[in-house]
């Protein structure tokens, strides 16, 4: 076997674990084995917060923020299963819940789902063995473990309100075939107020390394907690990321190597320059995720700007093709298939139709005398994750005394730590 994950329905209004492992019927077996024979012959994939679902490709950025909006939550799912576990019995999925439930701790007791325990399944230590992750609470809190009560965001503002001790147990198969389990870690999480989501998902191409995901909410912003499995050792690593109004974190794949990179995004007021954003770039190492660069953007941005004003009001029209194009573009300009003319007139666009004819020889004219680009303060890119652009105004002046105003588009390249951290795009050309 190599991974899974999965949500495996118990019984509407599960209570404390071992009280109610016991009671299940033929009718709720039969209610089980439904959808999860559906869910194996059409291979469909469901996320959830709060529920299990296939793991979402590491190239893709996700980003925290996007998640539910405040005082909701996901409505309570099937099971969902992997389609590299297809051959695995349901029934099965079921005994392995019901003993991994009946193995937790007795000072603790699963977060539930509309009355399901939230757990996942997948093979940690690279043993072909199942090991179960389930999310799990104190069990001495008054506090209803309902994730619908849990993930409501007016908790935040009543002060009765106790934080709670919140733990990932991680269990192992003691003996697999009598379906023993036993606790392999008993992970704190420290004491929340707000569950925000829990999830796994893979570090690499591969089934293992994997991370655990869980998610909580402050007044301060998001906090993020990443176990991470690298199997076939039994240790754990952690990494916390804490999202707050001046710094937030994406995971993306930036340098395509088929492995997540955490990003972070830090923000603060430098003097001489503005309010700076900062990106610190980590990367994976074998067991853990270490700081790999750093790199401004507001700085970085305003030399970029300079470099292709000085080269454009000195004339070296080569030079600044170097300078502000990317690759492609700069291979379709040394092809002759577009002008120097044609590919200023490309880059900077009459920010008025009327423009076009007042003022049409501007970016013709080899007398052009000064190129205004504004000066940025801060970072100017509405998203962070992957490539991004903005849309500057740019003052061209020529020795005639004819200028006039041009809409620019900058993008600051998917991978921001690449040699060209910026460049201009080329537009198609006015008829």
């Amino acid at each position: 076997m190599d991974t899974m994950s999965i949500l495996i329905p118990i019984t509407r209004g599960l209570k404390p674990k071992r009280r109610h492992v016991s009671r299940l019927t033929s009718r709720i077996v039969l209610r089980l084995l439904v959808p999860f024979l559906v869910t194996a012959l059409t291979g469909s994939a469901l996320i959830l917060t709060g529920c299990a679902a296939p793991d979402p490709p590491p190239e893709e950025p996700v980003s925290l923020e996007e998640q539910r909006e405040p005082n909701t939550t996901a409505a309570p799912a099937g099971p969902v299963l992997s389609g590299d576990h297809e051959d695995l019995e349901p029934q099965r999925l079921i005994e392995i819940t019901e003993a991994a439930i009946e193995a937790l701790p007795g000072s603790v007791e699963p977060v539930l789902s509309a009355g399901d325990p939230v757990l996942r399944v997948h093979d940690l230590t690279g043993d072909d063995e199942l090991e179960v992750l389930v999310l799990t609470a104190d069990a001495g809190v008054e506090d209803a473990l309902e994730l619908g009560e849990l993930s409501r965001y007016g908790r935040l503002f009543e002060p009765d309100r106790e934080p709670i001790p919140f733990y990932l147990i991680v269990l192992t198969a003691q003996d697999p075939e009598e379906l023993a389990y036993e606790p392999l870690h008993e992970i704190y999480l420290d004491r929340h107020l707000i569950l925000e989501g829990f999830e796994t998902l893979r570090i690499t191409d591969e089934a293992l390394p994997r991370a655990a995901s869980v998610q909580f909410r402050s007044t301060e912003g998001i906090l993020d907690y990443w176990i991470t499995f690298t199997g076939p050792s039994d240790r754990y690593g952690r990494f916390t990321m804490q999202h707050t109004l001046d710094r937030g974190w994406h995971r993306y794949d930036i340098d395509e190597s088929g492995t997540i990179d955490l990003l972070s995004f830090q923000s603060g007021f430098e003097k001489g320059v503005g309010r700076e954003t900062r990106i610190s770039w980590y990367r994976w190492y074998d067991d853990e995720f270490r700081l790999h660069r750093t790199r401004d953007i507001v700085r970085n941005l305003n030399r970029f700007l300079y470099t292709a004003r000085r080269y454009l009001e000195q004339g070296e029209h080569q030079a600044f093709i170097e300078h502000a194009l990317t690759r492609e573009d700069r291979r379709r300009v040394e092809s002759r298939e577009l002008s120097v003319e044609q590919t200023l007139q490309a880059i900077f666009r009459p920010t008025a139709q009327d423009l076009v004819e007042d003022h049409d020889g501007v970016l013709a004219s080899e007398e052009l005398e000064r190129v205004v680009f504004p000066v940025i303060a801060a970072n100017p890119f509405p998203d962070l994750a992957g490539a991004t652009s903005f849309t500057p105004v740019v003052r061209i002046e020529c020795a005639e005394g004819v200028s006039g105003f041009y809409h620019t588009t900058v993008t600051m390249a998917y991978n921001p730590f690449e040699q060209q951290q910026f460049y201009l795009e080329l537009q198609p050309l006015r008829e």
